[in-house]
């Protein structure tokens, strides 16, 4: 089963994201912030990360920066 982890600091793009893909058979994870969905990345293997690109603190592309 492949895992996905949504980074947005948008609550409900957030959880419809999660709840689209979880209804299509993924294990998925969510992270309100780019400083947690870094965490939680470096925590954790995951198949796909989905990140918002503006958010405050760290931006999508900082997260991707950061994880690579």
């Amino acid at each position: 089963m492949s895992r996905i982890l949504v980074i947005d600091d948008d609550h409900g793009v957030r959880d419809s994201m999660a709840r689209m893909l979880r209804g299509a058979g993924y294990t998925v994870d969510t992270a309100p912030s780019g400083e947690e969905g870094v965490a939680a990345a470096r925590g954790n293997a995951f198949d796909v990360i989905l990140s918002d690109m503006r958010m405050p603190g760290i931006s999508g592309m900082d997260v991707l920066k950061r994880l690579r």
